[in-house]
């Protein structure tokens, strides 16, 4: 058995809850119990990436954006909780393509007389990423700061002032104007949103897995439970090679939050393959340490895929 002890936080998993207890098999190691597929030790195989060699040629890169190739236009308000942010879109008016990158300095105008740097922090309510502006392309910038602003910490702004990056000269912004304290995005555009991955059907990745377990655990023992996979796809998913899976128990040891982490192979003994529609349910087990404290922890499974299934559920450590 291979078990592994590292800090960190369970990446958050989609769970579905389905509470039932869990009876710990007798029957051999490829045998089954009540329907289960019997729990075995063997290690989880090595997973393996493949990568492509690809050519790529080598541009030079594009001269810095500066202000006097950008037109300014204020808009994109968008408010939450005590925050507003807003995007200043800047157009490449030039007759080539400029680079747009970087953190701006910000300089808050409060009178005719008075103006300091603004000490922002870096985010916002928009990703932003570098680019390569093309003439007429957009590219933008985006500000977020508070819309409360009664207090001694904040500050009313007569304008901001936006000096870019690599001497590339300013510009000043008067529209939408939060208080402080404000915090931006870097110069770019926004990306374009993700497509959701969607597997194909006849592959690991395409199988669904629920976990069932009890609702309490002791520390020190072995927790047992079980994981349901099922093809809802419409393709037969082989499980040979037998696959492997990663079991993890997010709790509290010696007061800091740590992550008890296991790897085994899937018992394809019996269970070859799964059929369009069908559903195998698998037997678990993962230790809980001694010193766990009791409480809530963070019971996930994933399968060695390189994208899934995963589920999880939460479950209480009692002593």
């Amino acid at each position: 058995m291979s078990t592994v002890r590292k800090l960190g936080v369970i990446a958050t998993v989609a769970v579905t809850l389905s509470l039932a207890g869990c009876t710990t098999n007798t029957a051999g190691p490829t045998g089954l119990a009540n329907g289960v597929v019997a729990w075995i030790s063997t290690p989880a195989p090595p997973t393996t990436t493949t990568t492509t060699a690809t050519t790529t040629t080598t541009l030079p890169p594009a001269p810095a954006c500066s202000a006097s190739n950008l037109r300014v236009h204020v808009g994109g308000l968008k408010a939450a909780t005590a925050l507003v942010g807003f995007t200043v879109t800047v157009t490449n008016v030039g007759r080539s393509t400029c680079h747009l990158r970087g953190y701006p300095v910000l300089i808050g105008v409060y009178s005719a007389s008075r103006r300091n740097k603004i000490n922002a922090g870096h985010g916002g309510f928009w990703e932003v990423v570098p680019t390569d502006l093309r003439p007429g392309a957009h590219g933008s910038l985006s500000l977020t700061g508070s819309d409360w602003c009664t207090g001694p910490l904040r500050v009313r702004f007569r304008s901001i002032v936006v000096e870019l990056p690599d001497n590339g000269g300013s510009f000043a912004v008067t529209n939408y104007l939060p208080c402080s304290p404000i915090a931006e995005t870097q110069l770019g555009v926004q990306p374009p949103p993700v497509p959701e991955y969607v597997p194909p059907p006849g592959t690991l990745q395409s199988l669904q897995a629920r976990t069932l377990a009890p609702d309490r655990v002791r520390a020190g023992r072995v927790f047992a439970y079980v994981v349901t996979l099922t093809n809802t796809g419409s393709k037969t998913v082989s499980l040979l090679p037998c696959p492997g899976y990663t079991e993890s128990l997010g709790l509290y040891l010696s007061g800091r939050w740590q992550v008890e982490q296991s790897s085994y192979e899937l018992n394809c003994s019996s269970v070859r393959r799964l059929l369009a529609g069908q559903s195998r349910r698998f037997a678990m087990r993962i230790r809980v340490p001694a010193d766990a404290q009791p409480g809530s922890v963070k019971l996930v499974w994933s399968l060695d895929s390189g994208n899934g299934p995963a589920n999880g559920r939460g479950v209480t450590v009692v002593p």
